[in-house]
């Protein structure tokens, strides 16, 4: 149809061009060039169509020809790998270890019968070989699972033994580190001022409770500003000479030895004792006391105006600290410190002891400090309280209470804190 068009749009323009030449009308030329337009047109018409049908016929043509190569490819891997199992297969038929087969077994194949049962016996030479081999298998797993296990293990013992061999080689500096350590803190504790190094003799020859006492005064006063003097009263030599004697005597010769120490001229021993005697050792306290001054937050020095004065002393048969004032008033204010313990020591054992066996206690006369429990708390003493059968319930809640706050705070702190508001609440209310 193109052809046919480009021949009638020939046609067309040799008649147009027959008119200019003959001269004809411009009206006979156009109608002329009309009629080729129109052939012109669908000549373009059917040139595109033409263009569109060469596109798809090479569209397709490169489809197939990517099929084609695509099934070549398939085939040629097919052949190769035809090829390649064919060779193998021909390898494993015609193959021939160098190594007898019941060299690589674990076990012979009489022990594998016996072993796997009357059952495997009955099968073919091939699945019997075949059971084998599985059985093998299984064997050689368990033994590369216990063989991996035993590395493991081998690997924690070197790491255990290369670190316990790092902590020892590091024990030393650690060591030394640590004792640097303990004695700064000890020199921090126990700061080196002029006071302490006049005790110093002194605080050696002191029981155990009231050294604690003594240690916890100085520590809160020189490390944590406590406002605390501290003091220890008492003769140093008849303190020794008591710690001479108990010494000598050991253990059961603490109340001899008190006695030889105020007076020297007294027998260690007597078989009989008075009433008075017997009192007089109940109440013997040891030769050197605990002074402790309670001044205001805001007082540096000894000039200033104290809050309290209070002596420790330590009971040597009783094995209590007893506490004392300087004044009624300030005794009063001891009494009432903590609900329930007025210092009558019916709230420890020691006391409540003594009493059941018929000797009278009474504690709060001269020479007679008060045996409070928060005093044995201070001091470390270990005994037992008995809560006073004369208050209610609620009483006995509120003071255990009270004495379980206590120990659970720091002690000396709480202390010097519960005073000092006692002090100024009793001033106040003036």
């Amino acid at each position: 149809m193109l052809n046919e068009s480009l021949k009638s749009l020939g046609e067309y323009a040799e008649v147009v061009v027959d008119l200019k030449r003959r001269g004809a009308s411009l009206a006979d030329i156009q109608a002329a060039c009309c009629g080729g337009s129109v052939h012109l047109l669908r000549s373009r018409e059917e040139s595109r169509q033409a263009a569109i049908e060469a596109e798809r016929s090479k569209d397709k043509t490169s489809e197939q020809r990517d099929k084609l190569d695509h099934d070549s490819l398939q085939l040629h891997n097919l052949v190769y790998e035809q090829q390649y199992y064919d060779k193998e297969v021909a390898g494993c038929i015609n193959f021939q270890s160098s190594v007898l087969d019941e060299k690589l077994s674990c076990i012979s194949a009489e022990q594998f019968l016996q072993q796997a049962g009357p059952g495997v016996a009955a099968l073919s030479a091939h699945d019997r070989e075949l059971a084998r081999l599985t059985h093998e298998l299984q064997q050689r797993k368990r033994l590369k699972a216990d063989l991996q296990a035993l590395q493991q293990r081998k690997q924690q013992a070197l790491a255990e033994l290369n670190a316990a061999t790092a902590r020892i080689d590091d024990l030393r500096s650690h060591m030394e580190a640590i004792s640097q350590s303990s004695r700064q803190l000890m020199e921090t504790s126990l700061p080196a001022t002029s006071a302490i190094k006049n005790n110093k003799d002194a605080a050696e020859l002191l029981p155990l409770p009231l050294y604690i006492v003594y240690s916890q005064a100085v520590a809160g006063s020189s490390v944590l500003g406590l406002p605390l003097l501290v003091d220890i009263d008492g003769s140093a030599a008849a303190a020794a000479r008591f710690a001479a004697d108990a010494a000598r005597q050991g253990a059961g010769g603490a109340e001899t030895a008190a006695s030889a120490a105020v007076t020297p001229s007294q027998p260690s021993k007597r078989r009989r004792k008075s009433e008075h005697q017997q009192e007089d050792q109940t109440y013997k306290v040891h030769p050197l006391s605990v002074s402790l001054t309670v001044q205001s937050a805001g007082q540096t020095g000894p000039e200033q105006q104290p809050l309290m004065q209070l002596t420790f002393q330590y009971y040597i048969q009783l094995q209590l600290v007893g506490v004392s004032a300087g004044s009624p008033e300030a005794e009063e204010i001891l009494t009432d410190l903590f609900l329930g313990d007025v210092g009558d020591g019916q709230l420890l054992e020691n006391v409540a002891a003594l009493a059941s066996s018929g000797t009278p206690v009474q504690f709060g006369g001269p020479g007679r400090p008060r045996p409070f429990r928060w005093a044995q708390d201070l001091a470390g003493v270990d005994v037992v309280s008995t809560l006073p059968g004369s208050h209610s319930g609620v009483d006995r809640q509120q003071l255990l209470s009270a004495l379980s706050a206590y120990r659970s705070q720091l002690r000396l702190e709480a202390f010097v804190e519960r005073v000092t508001a006692a002090v100024q609440g009793r001033r106040a209310m003036k």
